[in-house]
């Protein structure tokens, strides 16, 4: 490999990790298609998956068991783990799955008898499953769950309230969100929620990486906590007339993310801004009903690259995952009477921008199931309805601008980077590109041989440049500094 003549005042610690990013470029490629990793599980609508922090991977297609397997393995050996204790009054399979820090599953279920137990937790000593202590019943059950940075356990229930564990899972406590939003915000119910008077039942539960707390609602839109649950607020940051607000702002530029209804699912970019769906959204005249919430600059932005108005309800997304080098990855259901491409899962790297990515999915499309995602680092998990588990492996591939990770050997330096960035071994004409976090393209330029580019004009933070030439593409990680 030809390395280039550094300039005296690179260093040589710096020289040495110009090597290694270099390396990483030429030896790491990323799947171009989903593979089959694991089957023979029990088929089922609306599966649900969780992965602890010690990358054991759980699989929930039943009332009473749930399935575990770990990542690490190259195919996925699932085996059954002991019998849920759940009451016979138990509804529909289990709900939603989570786990805590110490890599125990706690799973929620729904139950016609309000007054029994929702909450199961698993204990890894004794190989048995316990229930939860809860300080108020909800009166369905858990509907879906996270967990936060620092281990806290979020439940969102069905026509109830939020629940939150600091213990692991062993104790959880109720807050009912609702009064505290409305002492704040007077506006907010019954205009938001189209006439109710609470945020009603919680769909989607999800915290960012800044460990804020954000809830899908019925009737409210999508709300957040940062503070761990003592304050409530909208995610719209002005919902409320300045003047009076007692009025909905019916011009704040955030509108849809209150006025959704039924918000199935949330996620967030590498930016930790909102990704979310709502079938309300159609009243905007929007094809998807799916968008983009930017949390810094207070403003709402339209996703694409979906079949028309394929979303038939608010729940058929109810799974968002982000890679850890930003690749965001949903799949949903669809309204059958649609004609059209096959819906499935997509890919995204800012939220706004998507494509269908079901290359290597063998299985047939069911529209009417939004089947389950999960994520361990850059291993994506996708089980469809037939008892198969499907693993994409992003570690290489970035996902802009259709970038599958094909690499060569080219260096740039230095890295970090203030001014310039010099590109050393281009054969020919190369396209540089260079991406900012949200996938969006700050710089576009073609260059022949060896070449210093002006990069004054870019702010600090981390960029992604993609050399393209007759010979492929190949990309690098660089900090610039200012």
């Amino acid at each position: 490999m030809f390395l280039p003549v550094f300039d005296k005042e690179i260093n040589k610690s710096m020289k040495n990790l110009i090597i290694i990013i270099s390396a990483l470029s030429l030896h790491c490629t990323a799947q171009s298609a989903w593979t089959l990793w694991a089957s023979g599980l029990p088929s089922a609508h609306f599966v649900k998956m969780s992965v602890a922090p010690n990358h054991d991977i759980f699989y929930a297609g039943s009332q009473t068991v749930i399935y575990k397997a770990n990542t690490t393995s190259s195919s996925g050996l699932f085996s059954a783990m002991p019998t849920i204790p759940v009451p016979t009054s138990v509804q529909n399979n289990i709900e939603t799955v989570i786990c805590n820090v110490n890599s125990e599953p706690i799973v929620g279920i729904f139950r016609s008898n309000s007054a029994d137990p929702f909450l199961f937790k698993f204990d890894n000593f004794t190989n048995t499953w316990n229930i939860c202590s809860v300080n108020s019943l909800p009166n369905l059950g858990a509907f879906c769950s996270a967990r936060a940075p620092n281990g806290d356990l979020w439940v969102g229930t069905k026509w109830a309230y939020v629940y939150k564990s600091i213990d692991n899972g062993l104790n959880f406590s109720q807050i009912d969100e609702t009064p505290i939003i409305n002492s704040s915000y007077p506006c907010y119910y019954p205009t938001f929620g189209n006439g109710c008077t609470s945020d009603g039942a919680i769909y989607s539960i999800n915290v960012d990486g800044n460990g804020r707390v954000y809830a899908g609602t019925e009737c409210g839109g999508v709300v957040y906590t940062d503070d761990a649950g003592i304050t409530w607020k909208p995610a719209d940051f002005h919902p409320c007339q300045t003047a009076n607000p007692a009025l909905k702002d019916s011009f704040s530029a955030m509108n849809p993310i209150t006025g959704a209804g039924n918000v199935g699912a949330i996620g967030f970019t590498s930016n930790n801004n909102v990704i979310f769906n709502g079938p309300r959204m159609w009243t905007l005249g929007w094809n998807s009903s799916f968008a983009l919430a930017d949390m810094t600059a207070h403003t709402v932005t339209q996703s694409t690259g979906f079949v028309s108005h394929f979303i038939a309800s608010g729940l058929q997304f109810t799974k968002i995952v982000t890679t850890s080098n930003g690749r965001i990855f949903m799949h949903s259901g669809r309204n059958l009477s649609l004609v059209g491409p096959p819906i499935g899962v997509y890919t995204s790297t800012d939220g706004i921008n998507w494509t269908l990515f079901n290359t290597g999915i063998t299985d047939p499309d069911d529209g009417t199931d939004n089947s389950s995602l999960a994520v361990d680092g850059n291993k994506v998990f996708f089980s469809s309805i037939y008892g198969n588990v499907w693993m994409y492996d992003a570690s290489s591939g970035l996902g802009v601008d259709g970038l599958t990770g094909v690499q060569s050997a080219k260096l740039l330096f230095p890295n970090p980077a203030t001014n310039t960035l010099t590109f050393t071994n281009i054969s020919g004409k190369t396209i540089i590109k260079i991406y900012n976090t949200l996938g969006k393209i700050v710089m576009e330029k073609e260059i022949e041989n060896e070449v210093a580019l002006d990069i004054t004009q870019l702010v600090g933070g981390i960029y992604t440049v993609i050399e393209e030439d007759s010979l492929g593409r190949s990309y690098h990680k660089v900090v610039i500094t200012k």
